[in-house]
């Protein structure tokens, strides 16, 4: 099955990226993610298995404790944690266990790379042509989901999340669409065509700037810059990078009234606004000190409710840690975090060389920094960057 196995992975990407499809009632992922996970086991020597073990722990370690101290802070239920073991811890063993150990050829690996720049490229083109009015490229995001319907005329409702206007790409949320675009960043280096490089840049800063994504676009600015740097060598390409990036800064800094009016920040009205953002940072300022031992998130919540501002975490994962699980959750946050780029930043340097492996370390380098600016990462249980992470640990063979 070796020479194969490259569609049962690109069969694990999407199951992942379209988790909300429904199918006679029932999420479709639980239909197809036990076959897959058959399908794996199958295919590897479970006596064999090699996988990153420290970090694994250290996750986990994290998992444990923060349980733990929910007990204390009168926040834990059995029910949240089935859900959260089933939905997600388990999840994360397969992509961070199983899928490392997944046998490839090279050729086969090559393909699921370029299944994923595919993937990049059909995003980041569905945003703009959703942006520009096509109705068709806005129906198809949502045949994926559930929580999403299509209205006309460019407009959609969600049935559990906001009911505004913006380009989702080929999923069915502009902030996950941001997430989704940061996994792609790094794959630039495949192109050796500068003008190919140049055009998947350009498609990269334009949706970016469609969807109003301030941290993605901020993050992939100074991740062109840094990896160019980092290279060594100021050739041709890297000065048309330089100049798209420039670009890109002062289209941001000029033009980010003209955007904040725009139909495509309408969606991002309320994150934008940095009162509102200063109302998080504040009121986790004041649970900081009354609840340094346990934290606890009702507890948290009902804070924001006070001020008659929605239910939502502090938007950086060591913030969102705390919140959960206290002082103790936030100190292995932190471990676990330094303890991952450390890691990563290692294969991404030694794989530096190699088209193959440098994308995906890249790819789970950025999702871990946007997590400083968002409600994504370990902290909410982040099933797609572990999958990106199991990717980038598959060994090739001959």
């Amino acid at each position: 099955m070796r020479k194969k196995n490259h569609i049962l992975i690109i069969a694990i990407i999407l199951n992942e990226i379209f988790n909300n499809m429904i199918l006679l009632g029932i999420p479709f992922r639980l239909i197809v993610l036990p076959l897959l996970l058959l399908l794996t086991l199958t295919d590897i020597n479970l006596t064999k298995i090699k996988f990153n073990n420290q970090l694994l722990f250290l996750y986990f370690l994290y998992v444990f404790v923060t349980h733990i101290v929910t007990i204390f802070s009168g926040n834990f239920s059995i029910e949240n944690f089935e859900r959260r073991f089933f939905g997600y811890y388990s999840i994360t063993l397969f992509y961070a266990i199983l899928i490392p150990n997944i046998k490839l050829n090279f050729k086969s690996y090559k393909k699921v790379i370029n299944f994923i720049l595919l993937l990049g490229i059909g995003h980041c083109s569905f945003i703009i042509l959703q942006f520009i009015g096509f109705d068709i490229f806005w129906i198809i995001p949502g045949y994926f989901s559930n929580d999403y319907i299509y209205l006309g005329n460019g407009t959609y409702s969600f049935s559990k999340k906001l009911n505004e206007i913006s380009p989702v790409g080929l999923i069915d949320y502009t902030v996950t669409a941001g997430y989704l675009i940061l996994i792609f960043i790094p794959f630039y280096k495949l192109f050796n065509n500068t003008i190919n490089k140049f055009m998947f840049i350009l498609l990269l800063l334009i949706s970016s700037l469609l969807l109003g994504q301030r941290s993605v676009l901020i993050i992939m600015i100074l991740y062109l810059f840094l990896s160019e740097i980092l290279s060594n060598k100021i050739s041709k390409q890297s000065k048309i990078i330089f100049i798209i990036m420039s670009i890109g800064v002062s289209l941001y800094s000029t033009y980010i009234d003209a955007f904040s009016n725009n139909i495509s920040y309408k969606f991002q009205e309320n994150l934008l606004k940095d009162e509102n953002r200063h109302i998080l940072y504040t009121t986790f300022q004041y649970f900081f000190s009354s609840n340094l031992w346990f934290g606890g998130l009702n507890q948290y919540f009902k804070l924001l409710e006070i001020q008659h501002f929605e239910t939502t975490l502090p938007h950086n994962i060591f913030l969102n840690s705390f919140v959960i699980g206290g002082i103790f959750s936030l100190l292995l946050s932190i471990w676990l975090f330094t303890s991952n780029f450390k890691y990563l930043f290692k294969n991404y340097t030694d794989y530096n060389k190699s088209k193959a492996f440098y994308p995906l370390f890249g790819s789970c380098i950025l999702i871990m920094a946007n997590s400083l600016f968002h409600n994504q990462g370990f902290s909410t249980n982040d099933n797609l960057f572990f999958l990106i992470y199991g990717l980038s640990h598959i060994k090739i063979t001959k």
